[in-house]
């Protein structure tokens, strides 16, 4: 395995392992106000 693969492999796999801000952020939205209520901040979250 190359050096560049698997310092990519290491920064996908720490980013996959590691909540970002909107998943925090979603998760928060949801426990607040709900799972319905939620899914028009998931749909933006996810449209960018």
């Amino acid at each position: 395995m190359s050096v560049a693969l698997a310092s990519f492999a290491v920064f996908a796999a720490s980013q996959v392992g590691t909540p970002g801000p909107a998943n925090m952020a979603l998760m928060g939205t949801g426990a607040r106000f709900g799972f319905r209520a939620a899914l028009p901040f998931v749909g933006g979250v996810v449209l960018g």
